[in-house]
């Protein structure tokens, strides 16, 4: 019998420097179809960015060496179409604004809801 292929709904790049919520997060959106890739900081997201086209990107604010925020406005100065949702604790929330006035589509706090991930992710995709 021939091999079934499964459609990707869209490709995603989660970037968290913590790998148990990055591999929680990848888990989650690849059961539902989507392709991910995952790094651990923002410079990796960067490089990524620079040579395979994203969907989406799911980051944290808060991480070591570049803050989610200067991603955000580095990615948007080469890829003004890119769309973005940033994930920070409710401590850090003059940052999320800060992220999204960066450019950001959107934020969640942490602990995420998997089911209101999945339904902004299916948003932002454009998946029907």
């Amino acid at each position: 019998m021939p091999e079934k292929k499964e459609h990707i709904k869209g490709k995603i790049l989660i970037v968290d420097d913590e790998q148990a919520i990055r591999e929680s997060l990848m888990m989650v959106l690849q059961d539902e179809g989507y392709s991910c890739e995952g790094v651990s900081n923002a410079l990796q997201a960067l490089e990524v960015v620079e040579t395979k086209g994203f969907d989406l990107i799911i980051t944290d604010l808060m991480m070591p060496r570049m803050k989610g925020s200067e991603l955000i406005r580095k990615v948007k100065k080469n890829y003004p179409e890119q769309h973005i949702i940033i994930l920070t604790s409710y401590s850090h929330a003059d940052e999320a604004a800060a992220a999204l006035q960066a450019g950001a589509d959107d934020y969640m706090l942490k602990p995420v809801d998997f089911d209101m991930l999945l339904e902004r992710v299916k948003k932002l995709v454009n998946i029907n």
